[in-house]
């Protein structure tokens, strides 16, 4: 069991959330969950691969289409296309790679397992596994009692729990339907990126990301 606990904690937690955490402050919260709402065409891609997944043409088309929409998000930024932007794009689609590869990883060797054992032996690996960064990214400061509560809010009520629910899912419905959920993380941090935080996107990757989300949408049939 710890194997394929190992082989998830590094991807679904540790890959997808260090891809996520260093690409967002690159490219913005927006445009980084516009990447997320992606994972389920490479989850079926990788489903497909392992035999969980059946194509069909409907799939296929929906496949075609999401990579149309992130060319069309990386291509036609609202910001300049530096080296910070490639790197955070880069960030994003490693990230949701990960999710898929371990989402899939977790429907095929982890079916039968509880969803509270997964979950706490997936954060557990990825824990262990990101805790060497601080060394070259260590915190600012002292955290207060505030930055505290809040670390465990995220971890705990956004982060782990959710995952229980996740997981359970996935063993269910399959990785890719069960992925789908993240397409309400798109639309909330697309939300609060472009109208709290000011995030600038365009005309041009706001249509990338509908194309994204329609793709996605053929792939869940």
């Amino acid at each position: 069991l710890w194997r394929p606990l190992c082989v998830v904690g590094a991807t679904t937690v540790a890959g997808q959330l260090i891809g996520m955490t260093f690409a967002t402050p690159l490219i913005g919260t927006a445009m980084a969950a516009i990447f997320v709402a992606a994972i389920p065409l490479f989850s079926m891609v990788i489903g497909r691969l392992w035999g969980l997944e059946r194509i069909t043409l409907a799939g296929l088309t929906g496949l075609a289409l999401g990579l149309l929409g992130m060319l069309l998000l990386v291509g036609f930024p609202a910001v300049p296309v530096t080296r910070s932007f490639v790197l955070g794009c880069a960030g994003s689609i490693f990230g949701a790679l990960c999710a898929a590869y371990g989402s899939n990883y977790a429907a095929l060797r982890l079916r039968t397992a509880g969803s509270w054992e997964v979950t706490c032996g997936a954060f557990l690996v990825g824990g262990l596994l990101t805790l060497p960064l601080l060394y070259w990214v260590p915190p600012p400061g002292v955290p207060s009692a505030l930055d505290v509560f809040y670390l465990l809010l995220c971890g705990c009520m956004m982060s782990a729990f959710n995952y229980v629910v996740y997981f359970r899912l996935v063993s269910r419905i399959g990785a890719t339907r069960a992925i789908s959920v993240e397409f309400v993380v798109t639309v909330v941090a697309v939300l609060v990126g472009a109208l709290w935080l000011h995030e600038p996107l365009s005309l041009v990757q706001g249509l990338g990301a509908l194309i994204i989300l329609a793709g996605c949408a053929l792939v869940l049939g």
